[in-house]
């Protein structure tokens, strides 16, 4: 009883702290602001620079706006105003906008992280042989030195150049309309990386375990090679993932604000910095976000199990 209260209460000190973290974040943009004081009155014949400088543009700091943003917001839920916003001069509501954003960026996180996933598993038990060229593991680890801006940004270069090259379109550099989207090229970029990171981090401790006495054994005992890596180094390099499927999770995201700005995708992310001065919206936003990264975490944890599976009942 004492444990599950325990529990309880650690969640409840969680979802506070993880509420105040949500108000504080929406409340960075309207903390500070740069331009002329409202007591300062502009006069156009007043050319010295010394002047405008000391007295027409400085940085404000806002520190009223820590709690009469938060709450503003929570006055705002009874009415629903909390789930209305201006796109311009129009009125918009919350819910009928940001669903279709919130499903892009689940397509592709969700499409990504199990192409990732795959590509990095198959590489890191192939290369977890004994005759495997290490030459080609310690490339694939160097390639994850590099940022990923820049790696990214790499990418899209190398596909303009080959666009230019055959003198078509041959994969689509970015979306100019909501029905006009590239898809195949933000799905590269966001496999890519995280499958570098899963060869890094799943690579040397497969061929740890390779070399263990029980794998010698089971060669001994006649077991093929393949049953061997799909049977026991398969389920292993699932575990290995698992125990670091937060950090995988968190630099998929991270990719993900990235390629929704530079490829102009109209998903959860740019949606949350085209939105960024209106409050409201930018505190329903991030809740949504949090809710896609559960989302994402599931569908992610129950591919691992089902790929566990498929491992363990490979063909000998």
């Amino acid at each position: 009883m004492k444990i599950k209260i325990s529990r309880i209460r650690h969640f409840l000190e969680t979802m506070l702290l993880l509420i105040v973290l949500v108000l504080f974040i929406a409340t960075l943009p309207f903390l500070f602001s740069y331009g002329r004081p409202s007591n300062v009155q502009y006069y156009s014949n007043i050319d010295e620079p010394d002047f405008k400088a000391k007295h027409l543009y400085k940085l404000h700091f806002h520190s009223e706006n820590i709690w009469r943003k938060p709450l503003s917001y929570f006055r705002q839920i009874k009415s629903g105003e909390v789930f209305k916003y201006e796109e311009g001069k129009t009125a918009r509501y919350y819910f009928k906008q940001a669903p279709r954003y919130f499903g892009v960026s689940l397509l592709y996180i969700c499409a990504a992280g199990i192409l990732s996933l795959t590509a990095g598993i198959a590489v890191s038990l192939r290369m977890a042989d004994k005759k495997s060229n290490p030459v080609f593991y310690e490339f694939l680890s160097f390639m994850t030195v590099f940022p990923d801006f820049i790696f990214i940004l790499f990418i899209q270069l190398l596909f303009f150049y080959i666009n230019k090259l055959l003198g078509n379109t041959v994969i689509r550099l970015y979306t100019s309309s909501a029905s006009d989207r590239a898809v195949i090229l933000p799905l590269i970029v966001l496999s890519i990386y995280p499958s570098l990171y899963i060869i890094r981090m799943i690579g040397g401790q497969l061929k740890d375990l390779n070399n263990q006495t029980f794998i010698s054994m089971a060669h001994a005992k006649g077991l093929t090679k393949r049953r061997i890596r799909y049977f026991h180094l398969g389920p292993a390099a699932v575990q290995f993932i698992r125990g670091d499927i937060h950090k995988l999770l968190a630099l998929m995201f991270s990719n993900l604000f990235i390629t929704e700005l530079m490829f102009n995708n109209k998903g959860l992310t740019s949606f949350l910095f085209n939105n960024i001065k209106h409050y409201n919206a930018t505190v329903n936003t991030i809740i949504l976000m949090m809710l896609l990264y559960l989302a994402v975490y599931i569908i992610i944890q129950l591919y691992l199990f089902l790929l566990g599976l498929i491992l363990r009942r490979s063909l000998p």
